[in-house]
């Protein structure tokens, strides 16, 4: 989902652990990566991304979106592309 500008979100409700969401953002940045040719120019697109999880009896979805948002400026301020894991506050 679009939450605003260029930053968009990605709801796990079933991820069994954090490295199924590691595996998740590779995924994502590998499906990113390639070049896209528009007209005659070639394009790439990066990314940043924040993660964050938690089981939902333990942090409201505002905490864990707050959490995801430290990390991914984490990953922004650090390197430019890539994924950060980031801990909610409880």
């Amino acid at each position: 989902a679009r939450i605003g500008g260029d930053e968009f979100t990605v709801l796990c409700p079933r991820i069994g652990h954090g490295g199924e969401l590691e595996a998740l953002a590779e995924r994502l940045l590998d499906a990113i990566g390639p070049p896209i040719v528009v007209g005659d120019t070639e394009v790439r697109v990066g990314a940043s991304m924040g993660i964050a999880a938690a089981a939902p009896v333990t942090c409201s979805i505002d905490v864990l979106i707050d959490a995801a948002d430290q990390a991914l400026y984490q990953v922004k301020t650090s390197r430019k592309g890539g994924w950060h894991f980031g801990s909610p506050a409880h």
